[in-house]
């Protein structure tokens, strides 16, 4: 089980087409039993679950450490399907939410529209799930984003931005670990440089091999006909904060039961503390609404 449980005091795991494809996902929900066992080895390390959530064959969950949960207040979520018509849900966004302290917290997992010809559908995916996540939105009207409602903002998910190499060079600049040529082509950051998409985001220094597409159950890259051009499909992003550092950003290649391999970053993050008053008051307020 590759998900170090224990060492952090919070978890996020977003997940695309895990256990079914799109098309079984869309007449039947395949993630109980991935919830089902996540919260079972969480909770054995003494950790609860602060909320979870899926659209179509998109997941996700957030943990904390249970000696934490008594300074979480104001968990919503919520989600924005972004598929045929803005309402199939093959691909989208989850957006989780809550107070720490009295720091705010927005946690979003994505799945956008597939294929190398498809920026533009790619950016929209983006922006709509910004516009269409109702969080802290009736106190912020102003704020047309739903990022901007909040103090610590985190991204994650299968981007699906392709690197514009040909599949020759990129094979020989992979046997080389050169990746530094592949990185110049590729589709997010030359969208997030021209400002179209992500604005006010950034990302952690790849270091790591292409995460995108493999034959399932090695770490070959695609050999059938298509031969997919390697690709940084898998990413990760945050809003710039200085109590937010990222202390690493990585794949995990051992994982070869998908055609993508896992996509993990570590932040340390200040959160504001509560005063003691007003902790004790919005407890009496929810031990009252629960008696």
């Amino acid at each position: 089980y590759f998900i170090p449980i224990g060492q952090y005091d919070l978890y996020m795991i977003g997940t695309q087409e895990c256990g079914a494809s799109i098309e079984t996902s869309i007449v039947m929900n395949f993630t109980g039993a991935w919830e089902r066992s996540l919260i079972a080895r969480f909770e054995a390390k003494q950790y609860q679950r602060i909320e979870s959530s899926y659209l179509t064959a998109m997941h996700s969950i957030l943990f904390v450490r249970n000696e934490l949960a008594i300074h979480l207040s104001h968990v919503e979520k919520s989600y924005v399907p972004t598929g045929f018509a803005d309402v199939i849900g093959n691909k989208g966004g989850l957006g989780i939410s809550f107070n720490l302290g009295r720091t705010s917290f927005l946690f979003i997992s994505s799945h956008f529209h597939a294929f190398q010809d498809k920026v533009e559908l790619r950016n929209s995916d983006y922006h709509k799930i910004e516009k269409k996540l109702p969080m802290r939105r009736e106190k912020n009207a102003a704020k047309e984003y739903c990022s901007s409602r909040f103090d610590r903002v985190f991204w994650a998910g299968d981007l699906n931005y392709r690197c514009l190499n040909n599949r020759a060079v990129a094979d020989t600049l992979l046997r080389e670990n050169n990746i530094g040529p592949l990185l110049n082509n590729e589709q997010l950051i030359q969208q997030m440089r021209q400002k179209k998409v992500f604005e006010g985001y950034q990302e952690a220094e790849i270091k790591f091999r292409p995460t995108y597409k493999f034959d399932v159950g090695s770490n070959t890259y695609d050999t059938s006909e298509k031969l997919r051009v390697p690709s940084w499909t898998d990413r990760i992003l945050w809003r710039p904060n200085p109590h937010i550092e990222c202390i690493r950003y990585d794949s995990t290649p051992s994982i070869r039961t998908s055609d993508h391999k896992p996509v993990y970053a570590i932040f340390r993050v200040i959160a504001l503390k509560e005063d003691e008053e007003a902790r004790n008051k919005r407890l009496n307020e929810v031990r009252q609404s629960t008696a």
